[in-house]
This record gives structure tokens, sequence and C-alpha cells, in this order.
């Protein structure tokens, strides 16, 4: 939004991502207390909102919501993706990782699973769908029709479930959400489920992008805080 609009774009020295992200202009203790401030708040997680007329005035403006849409950031994301660079340490012990299980040749295409914290009636009757196994066969085989060569690497909030039902897989070993986060960016195509995490994780990656169709549930209430057309970058693939 910064960009688009010619300011200079802040953060708080306290915000987590600050942990695996190395972001440029963060601001120290009172210096965040900012005056003649206004807020450009999303209201629905998946909507995109307009901020223009905020911007459009001489103050200081606060972004807050999930900010999950892509058209926030369709018109600068080699920009984002410039910036949003792992630290050292993360990105080493990633890149380790990579080089222990590669295969020459091989397109790597991340799974990401969620499912541990929403595999139950009253999470699956508001809206948060889970992906069965049958998703996961039909997505593998789009990749292996399109690439031939494809070794799959999972992220999962489930591993057990995982290790149960998708074979011939790599599970990532890492217990930290930085870590799997860079994972799914440093892999060439994304397979996702649903969810903020698997969401940008795509996003950041790159390459082919398959979504679960199913989520959220058409006609649940999380359907109605979702504009899918603002959700779902026009160019990711849905399958049911």
């Amino acid at each position: 939004m910064a960009y688009k609009y010619d300011v200079i774009p802040i953060v708080h020295e306290e915000l987590p991502l600050l942990k695996y992200f190395n972001i440029p202009n963060q601001i120290i203790g009172d210096r965040w207390k900012m005056s003649n401030n206004s807020k450009c708040v999303q209201l629905k997680a998946g909507f995109y909102y307009n901020c223009s007329r905020e911007f459009d005035s001489l103050g200081n403006i606060t972004m807050d919501g999930y900010l999950q849409s892509w058209r926030y950031f369709e018109h600068a994301k080699e920009t984002i993706k410039m910036i949003f660079k792992f630290r050292g340490n993360c990105e080493s012990k990633v890149r380790k990782y990579l080089e222990s299980i590669s295969k020459e040749g091989y397109q790597r295409v991340c799974i990401h699973v969620r499912r541990k914290d929403r595999d139950n009636k009253h999470m699956i009757k508001v809206g948060y769908n889970v992906a069965e196994k049958d998703f996961f066969e039909r997505a593998r085989n789009f990749y292996v029709s399109k690439f031939s060569k494809v070794q799959f690497i999972v992220v999962t909030d489930y591993k057990m479930w995982c290790r149960r039902n998708l074979k011939d897989v790599d599970i990532s070993p890492f217990n930290d959400v930085g870590d799997d986060l860079a994972l799914m960016s440093m892999c060439d195509h994304a397979i996702i489920t649903g969810g903020t995490f698997g969401w940008f994780g795509a996003w950041l990656s790159g390459g082919t992008v398959l979504y679960f169709k199913g989520y959220p549930r058409p006609g649940s209430w999380l359907d109605l805080q979702t504009n899918r057309n603002d959700y779902y970058p026009p160019y990711w693939i849905g399958i049911s």
C-alpha cells in the first residue's frame, strides 16, 4: 500500500514477523505512537478493501486486518518478495534440509495440510472445511501429469494424519512455523487446503498453486466473510 501511494511504511519493533524477516523501517518504543493518525480497517478476512480514501489524507495511516487478498499486493509483488527475505539462520537451515532430500531434475511441490484444529463438526459447520485424501491424490496427479518428475514435501499441523494418508512424500522435520513458511517459499509450487499460513506460503512461493475449492465451505458463515474473487488470485487453480 505504501508503494502504491508513495508513502513510507513502518513496523513496530515488537512485530512477531521480525523474528523471521529482516523488514526495514522498524520503529522503536514510544515513537510508535503516531499523531494525526487514521485507520484503514479490513473488517472481513477474505475481502479486499480499497483504502484510497484514507491515503488521500496528509496524515498517518494504520493498516489493520488480515489483508488476505491478492489485490493488495499484485502491483508490487516483486518488491515485496525482495523485501520479505528470511533471516539467514532460518534460510540456511531450510536450504540444508532441501539439499539433504534433493532429487536432480525434480520439481518441488509443497503440500500444506491444515487439519488438526479444524477436524471437528463445529469448525466444519462454521466453514473451516478440511480436505480429504482424495483431494491430495487429484492434486498430486495434476503436477505429475504436468512435470513428470515431482517431489512432494508436506508442511502440516497434523503430521500423524499425513503419515497415515499421504504416501511417497517428505514431511517437514521442523517445529517452528517460520522454518515451515520458509520451506513453502523455497519450493517451486504449492498445494494448499485453507488458512492464512498456507495462503501466504503459497503466495511467497510463486509457481503453480492448487487450492482446495471446498474452503470455505460454500454457504457457510465463513463463506460469507470471503469474496473468492478477492481471496484467491485468478491464476491459482481450484479443485475439489
